[in-house]
């Protein structure tokens, strides 16, 4: 009898969100924000880029309409639940936030 030998099958990782700084993003705008409590805070309202088209800043609309300017590698973006997620506490992201 032979005997069938084969490699393990590869291990898939499951989707992660990546860190927003740097990447090369369009289209986002509108996507929810949540703060690092899981709280809605708002939505995305644009991202800042810089010559070369990658992200530095993310702008997020507030709920209470001001808008705050956050450096990009606070923000998660998790494409398939397309929403992003901040590693920092709302009152953070209001410190920022203009009128």
């Amino acid at each position: 009898a032979l005997a069938a030998f084969s490699s393990p099958p590869a291990e898939i990782k499951p989707y992660e969100p990546v860190v927003m700084s740097s990447l090369r993003v369009e289209h986002l705008s509108g996507h929810p924000v949540f703060d690092a409590t899981g709280r809605a805070i708002g939505a995305l309202a644009d991202v800042e880029t810089d010559t070369w088209g990658r992200t530095r800043f993310i702008h997020v609309e507030l709920t209470d309409g001001r808008i705050a300017r956050l450096s990009a590698f606070r923000g998660l973006l998790n494409e398939p639940a397309r929403r992003v997620d901040l590693e920092v506490p709302l009152y953070v992201v209001e410190q920022s936030a203009r009128a």
